[in-house]
């Protein structure tokens, strides 16, 4: 039998101390651990990485999710609180590409979360910002 990766090591060890492991709390620790997860240990976006994300192919979708939200935001009566949420490992284009897009309606009031990808070792961070990008809050996660 080849010899164990460090990650599925661990998580054989914890398997055999508390039983069966929840898929969530599996895909967690491939994705995210400090150590050994996907994210934490490489950057898989672009042209280099293993993959891309079409807000990293063009500006467009997330433009137009920009202007729809805003559009949208309109015919609800422009309610006082909107929160936009991106989540996700990616690097935030996506809200970029929104909020900038959804400028276009002045009056767009709204909140959006952006969150950040656990990168070596990098603690995710949470930014809670107005509509024009401005960062009101930052919060860091302790992941």
């Amino acid at each position: 039998m080849p010899s164990l990766l460090p990650l599925e090591a661990d998580i054989r060890r914890r398997i055999a101390a508390a039983g069966p492991m929840p898929i969530a709390e599996y895909m967690a620790l491939c994705l995210t651990d400090p150590e050994h997860g996907y994210y934490s240990t490489r950057d898989p976006f672009g042209t280099r990485g293993d993959f891309i994300t079409a807000p990293e192919v063009s500006q467009m979708f997330g433009e137009m999710l920009g202007l729809w939200s805003a559009i949208t935001w309109q015919m609800m009566g422009a309610p006082d609180q909107v929160l936009l949420v991106e989540l996700g490992p990616g690097r935030g284009t996506l809200m970029a590409d929104l909020l900038r897009a959804s400028r276009a309606l002045e009056q767009f009031e709204a909140f959006c979360v952006v969150t950040q990808s656990v990168r070596a070792g990098i603690p995710i961070s949470v930014d809670v910002c107005d509509v024009n990008g401005a960062v009101l809050e930052d919060v860091e996660t302790g992941f």
